[in-house]
Parts: C-alpha cells; structure tokens; sequence
C-alpha cells in the first residue's frame, strides 16, 4: 500500500472506514474499494465486475443499503425460525393424534396446523415484499414466468431457449422496458435480471458468470434463506 494510500486512510472518520469494510466483506477475492483501501495487492474493481469504478459515495451508500438490509434480514430470520417452531409443534401434534386419537389431540392437532400456516404465510408475504421492494428500486418488476440466462444474454424471453449456463438455484426473475418503449404494464416483459438464491460460494458465482458472459452482484442477503443461502443477481454486461 502506497504512503499517500495509508494517509489517506489514517485521515478518514471511523464512520467512513467502518461503512468501508463493510462492503469489503461483500467483495469476491480478488477485488477491492477504490484506492486498495483494504486489500494491497488486488485491483480496482466495483462491487458490480464491470468497467465502472465503485467511488468513495457509492461505497458509503452501499453500506446504507446494508443497514436497510440488516432491518428486514432479521424480520425474515425471525419469521423464519417461528415458522420452524411452528412447523415442529405441528408434527408432534400429529404424531400424537396418530399415535392416540381423541378429541383433545384433534384440537390440538388442529391448532399446530392454523399456527404453521399462519407462520408460513407470513414468512412468505415478507419475502414477497422484500422482492417487491428490490424489484421498484431497480426500475423492473417480478416477472411471473421463469427467465432462463440464454433469454437474459439474448435479451427477450421469445429467443435463447429455456437454457441456463450459470448454475441457478432458487430462482427469481426480473423485466423491465426497453429505453424506447412506453412505459406501460404490456411492454414490461424484457428480462433484466435473474437472482440465484444459492448455497454455493461468491468466488463459485463470480466464475460462473464470466464463463457465460454475464455480470454478477451480490445482494446484501438472500431473503429465501438469510442463513444458508446468498443472493447472487445476474444481469447483462453493460447494465
């Protein structure tokens, strides 16, 4: 790391430096922030692998987003753990009600089973608004039929196959408009975007990607499963 690198860094508020490591932790390897700020021998790379440079202010709104993101990661994680608490209730209850049928074990057969399904209708609506919500900030719209990354590179769901050459799993689909298309609901329906929910790693996506010749992002969680999956966005180059 050069002098005037290392000065720079010493002169940055801790606010600056910790919003800075935050994205670094979200960087495949190989990667850094402007200026090596935390790697010394990696490239200048943004945290989209692209050509554009991620600056000091994108990294620092970046870390906001991750803020955001923290608030309903552990909306959906509780949701989540309930939604397993509830599920388990439910299979003693059933178990029980097999093992000895009686009025009392119905009912609470009963019970466990409104519990769970409450629990995962819940989960599921807050990872629908969660989709929803990321969806409008991109300018797209959940698309309701599966985009396969041949009609992402081809750029229209009428052409490339239902054929993926990145390994995609958990899949969710993303269409916006062309520049010159109106703006109306029928002329949304150009793939932008497909989103992996996957339990492989960042460095696995990032090859993957550039073996079929997309961009990749990674989100700050995966809203599928916060624990066990991350999000890997994949879009076209120059995007």
């Amino acid at each position: 790391m050069s002098s005037s690198v290392a000065r720079r860094i010493r002169r940055m508020p801790e606010e600056r430096k910790a919003a800075l490591r935050k994205i670094a932790s979200y960087l495949p390897r190989g990667y850094c922030l402007p200026c090596g700020t935390f790697h010394e021998s990696a490239p200048i790379k943004p945290k989209v692998i692209g050509e554009e440079m991620l600056t000091e202010e994108q990294a620092l709104a970046w870390a906001t987003q991750l803020d955001d993101a923290a608030i309903a990661q552990r909306a959906i994680t509780e949701a989540d753990e309930a939604a397993c608490r509830a599920d388990v209730i439910y299979s003693i209850a059933r178990h029980a009600y097999e093992s000895k049928r009686g009025s009392e074990n119905t009912a609470a057969l009963f019970n466990a089973e409104v519990d769970s399904r409450r629990a995962r209708d819940h989960l599921a609506e807050l990872q629908r608004l969660e989709r929803d919500k990321f969806a409008r900030a991109r300018g797209w719209r959940v698309s309701s039929r599966n985009i396969y990354t041949a009609q992402l590179l081809a750029g229209t769901l009428s052409r490339g196959g239902y054929r993926d050459d990145c390994a995609i799993e958990h899949r969710e689909s993303f269409v916006g408009w062309r520049d010159d298309s109106p703006r109306t609901p029928q002329a949304c329906r150009y793939p932008k975007a497909i989103l992996s929910h996957t339990h492989d790693t960042w460095e696995s996506c990032v090859h993957s990607a550039e073996k079929c010749g997309l961009s990749v992002e990674r989100l700050p969680y995966s809203w599928y499963w916060p624990g066990g999956c991350i999000a890997a966005l994949f879009t076209r180059r120059g995007e």
